[in-house]
Order: structure tokens, then C-alpha cells, then sequence
């Protein structure tokens, strides 16, 4: 796997200045639709969630100057194991109504007839951010380089201030004591500390 650093994030790149130009409707009622949140990754591609599910991947096409919109198969057509082209325009209901039907890390504990907060961290994660916008900036964060491989829950921003948030459900394995170790989720923490420790300004 490549390494994954802040150097490829452009601001300017075609995809950011494409969406600018107001000429996509479906966009404008993307940002404007409450259930849903938006995440600017680091190779200048967008990522759009619903409960945690990724309704569609945006990224810029060079060979006809266009934005191209893509979701996993299952959740355009109930089935399949790939991603897919979707129109935003047209298929943004069916994709949440499949999401809704088919997304979770924990399918099995959702039989038992759990609510979704009990379940589903993912779900959770997308609750924290749908509710406190202002407050979490990114999910999912993730850095490879020589020294660092990491994926953090969330990044919570508070007065200038970038924290990290580890999330888990309170009956999460990584939160019980191994065997002479500490908690999976301490380790996590660790890694974490090292490396705010390492990339401070």
C-alpha cells in the first residue's frame, strides 16, 4: 500500500473547482440534505455518507472534464460486490434505502433486535457527526508513512484545537484487558499520542 500523507491534498484541484461552479443541482441538494455528510479525502476525491454507509464516491474524469459518481452495487442494485456509476439526480433514495437494508459491520447483533445505537458503531460515528457539524471535521482519518499506519474514528476540532476520537461500543472485544497486555484500545491511543507527538507544528 502507498503511503498516504497530507502532500497530495489540493485545494485547487479540477474535482473542488468543478463543484464551485454551481452547475451540478444534484450537489447543491447533497450539501443542503441533513441526513447526509460530506468528507473531503486526501488524494482530491469527496466521499458522501449516510449513517455511516458511503452513498457515493465524487472524483473529477480528465478525458471529458466531468464529475463521475459511483456507490457499491448492492446499495444501486440490491446485489454485486463492486462499485458502480449512479446519478445523484436519480438514485440517491434508492441508495440510502438499500444502505438502510444492507450496511452494518455488525449484521448479526442487528438480528437480535438491537437499535441501530446499540449495534452499530459506524452508526453512532455518523450521529456525532450529523448532530455536532461544527465540532467533527473528518472520520475515518487515515496516514500511512514509514513510521505510522492509522485510522482514526473521528477529528474533533475545538476552539483551533485538533483532537482525536477512538470509538468504540461498550462491548467491544479491544476494550477488554489481554492476557498481561493492555486493552487493544489503549494501544490505539498509543499510536495516536506518538503521533500528534511526531507531526506537531
Amino acid at each position: 500500500m502507498a503511503n498516504v500523507t497530507f502532500e497530495t491534498l489540493n485545494p485547487n484541484a479540477p474535482l473542488f473547482s468543478e463543484l464551485k461552479s454551481g452547475n451540478y443541482s444534484w450537489w447543491e441538494n447533497i450539501k443542503k440534505d441533513d441526513r447526509l455528510y460530506i468528507e473531503i479525502r486526501k488524494d482530491n476525491y469527496i466521499n458522501v455518507y449516510f449513517e455511516g454507509g458511503n452513498v457515493a464516491k465524487l472524483e473529477y474524469r480528465s478525458k471529458d472534464n466531468t464529475i463521475q459518481t459511483s456507490t457499491h452495487s448492492k446499495y444501486l442494485h440490491g446485489n454485486g460486490d463492486d462499485y458502480v456509476e449512479c446519478s445523484l439526480d436519480k438514485d440517491l433514495e434508492t441508495i440510502i434505502t438499500n444502505i438502510k437494508k444492507y450496511y452494518s459491520k455488525t449484521k448479526d447483533e442487528k438480528e437480535k433486535g438491537k437499535e441501530k445505537e446499540e449495534w452499530s458503531e459506524k452508526y453512532i460515528q455518523s450521529q456525532y457527526i450529523i448532530n455536532y457539524r461544527s465540532k467533527y471535521i473528518d472520520s475515518e482519518f487515515a496516514y500511512k508513512d514509514d513510521s505510522f499506519d492509522i485510522r482514526i474514528d473521528l477529528i474533533e476540532c475545538i476552539n483551533g484545537e485538533l483532537r482525536f476520537v477512538e470509538l468504540k461500543t461498550i462491548d467491544d472485544g479491544r476494550m477488554l484487558k489481554k492476557t498481561d497486555n493492555n486493552p487493544e484500545v489503549v494501544e490505539q491511543v498509543e499510536a495516536y499520542k506518538n503521533f500528534i507527538s511526531n507531526n506537531n507544528p
